[in-house]
């Protein structure tokens, strides 16, 4: 085990380990930890300065209390990280692992839910904006950006000889070949488009691109 820990201390600030000397700056630490727990995890070792020399803390009992009271209060959605006391070179480290949420996006209480979000780049927590957060929401709830609801359409607005031009290109064919405009839109109803009870169109977003372009905002199409 010692082996192990051993090898954590020689790795680098990165994005899935952050080292702070004490408790005494909690924001900083408490971003981190939100960090970890909306990106991919980590672990808050303390106890190790900047050169990663080991220092330990004093009093660790109280320490390690001290450090849950400062999560519970400061992170929402509740967030209980691993929190575990480690004895190195006769000093006592507190090592906080934070897993990949289900609950996220986590944030800061003291800046809300709408600017207290931080992710993890690199060796650094980045604040995440609206776009970012709404992302996160929807990993969670399993959701691609291409089955996103978009209750301002219906079929109606499908452009069915737009449809059929960007097929034909793909695939040329003859005209009396193949009835294609009479087809491509059974076709997209069938393979490409489920609709809800109420006519909402729920749909491969990408392939509809192409049938909704003059009804879509350019706001809202990815990039």
């Amino acid at each position: 085990m010692s082996k192990f820990y051993h090898r954590l201390l020689e790795q680098q600030e990165g994005k899935t380990i952050e080292f702070k000397r004490d408790l005494s700056s909690p924001k900083p630490m408490m971003k981190a930890l939100v960090a970890f727990a909306n990106t991919a995890g980590g672990r808050l070792i303390i106890g190790v300065n900047d050169d990663r020399q080991i220092l330990g803390v004093d009093d660790p009992l109280s320490q390690e209390e001290r450090l849950c009271s400062m999560i519970a209060d400061s992170i929402a959605p509740r967030l209980v990280p691993n929190i575990e006391m480690v004895t190195i070179e006769d000093k006592t480290l507190l090592i906080a692992e934070v897993f990949l949420s289900s609950s996220r996006p986590h944030f800061l209480r003291s800046e809300g839910a709408e600017t207290g979000v931080y992710v993890r780049l690199g060796s650094t927590n980045r604040q995440a904006d609206r776009e970012l957060i709404s992302e996160l929401r929807r990993s969670v709830e399993g959701v691609a950006f291409d089955e996103m609801s978009m209750p301002e359409l219906s079929i109606d607005d499908i452009d069915t000889p737009a449809i059929a031009q960007s097929v034909r290109e793909k695939y040329p064919i003859g005209e009396t070949a193949f009835p294609l405009v009479s087809c491509v839109k059974l076709s997209l109803m069938r393979w490409f488009m489920r609709t809800t009870p109420s006519g909402v169109l729920q749909s491969a977003l990408p392939f509809l691109m192409i049938a909704l372009k003059s009804k879509i905002p350019e706001s809202f199409c990815p990039a």
